[in-house]
């Protein structure tokens, strides 16, 4: 509920439990780089912004969220303060995070978004897929300290195993699965 999105639900007895694994996974990974109230960058507003502004938040982070559509952001993250993508280049941040199907798509704006973050401590990638993202590339080019998409899936991964079976995950054979092609 306090996230505002669930990826993971489990019946137990007759009761629907969820919880938001990106959120727990996001609050672990970032949690080192959190230190002095730092600001933070989401690029996107829906269920893995809202989890990741809710482990920013968590962390006591100042946070703008970068969005196609304001209102529908603002809406979808109450008290979020809510940047035009198009103005995309006017936010800072120590803290960055990629959180739009965009990520995927093949795109020229790579190097666009590496100026962007000049200076940033962090970034994390929230898609993952067969090659580098984009953002990742970004994040590499300009030197910042990187959590690719494969990387998150795993760390969400090892969060969802505990929720689902109780038990802590076997770390080392998700992230060799992770890794393969």
């Amino acid at each position: 509920k306090a996230v505002g999105a669930a990826n993971c639900i489990a019946v137990r007895g007759e009761k629907l439990h969820a919880t938001n694994t990106d959120a727990t996974a996001l609050r672990r990974l970032l949690a080192p780089h959190a230190g002095n109230q730092p600001t933070a960058v989401i690029l996107g507003s829906g269920g893995a912004a809202r989890a990741a502004h809710w482990a920013l938040k968590q962390l006591h982070c100042r946070v703008t969220v970068v969005a196609r559509d304001v209102a529908k952001a603002a809406a979808a993250i109450p008290g979020a303060k809510v940047v035009a993508w198009q103005d995309r280049a006017t936010v800072k941040g120590d803290l960055w995070i990629q959180a739009t199907p965009l990520g995927r798509a093949e795109s020229d704006e790579a190097t666009a978004t590496a100026r962007m973050m000049r200076g940033a401590r962090q970034a994390i990638e929230l898609v993952y897929g067969d090659r580098p993202t984009p953002f990742e590339a970004a994040a590499r080019e300009a030197g910042i300290n990187l959590v690719t998409g494969r990387e998150m899936l795993v760390a969400q991964a090892v969060d969802a195993y505990r929720f689902w079976f109780g038990r802590d995950a076997p770390v080392e054979a998700m992230r060799r699965a992770g890794a393969s092609d």
